[in-house]
């Protein structure tokens, strides 16, 4: 997941950089879900993932998950039609947001689990 964080500020199109954030963001989403004694079923992995995060960090990441949702249905375009849909700025945006993501799972984690992060 921090490697997907990295991959998606090297030198890639909007797209893929897009795509390589929002699977970090999916990642977290499962790391939190799984802590918490849960999976996503298949059928609507992504979008009952992402719905979990107010569940379990609290009504405060509404607004992030939300977001994430969106990005969900422009992630479905760019694999299944067109990888031009997304804009470098949209890109950055989705790359800013999973690392607070990141911060905010990380704690959620020590605070929760401690010693699961070595």
């Amino acid at each position: 997941m921090t490697e997907d964080l990295e991959n998606a500020q090297k030198d890639l199109s909007a797209g893929w950089k897009f795509a390589i954030a929002y699977n970090a963001a999916l990642r977290l989403c499962s790391i939190l879900l799984y802590l918490s004694g849960y999976s996503a079923v298949r059928d609507q992995k992504h979008y009952r993932s992402i719905a979990a995060l107010p569940l379990i960090l609290g009504d405060e990441i509404k607004e992030i998950s939300d977001y994430l949702d969106r990005c969900r249905v422009k992630r479905g375009e760019i694999t299944y039609e067109s990888i031009s849909v997304v804009s470098q700025k949209e890109a950055e945006e989705l790359i800013q947001t999973v690392q607070d993501l990141h911060r905010m799972v990380v704690k959620w984690v020590e605070d929760n689990h401690p010693g699961f992060i070595s």
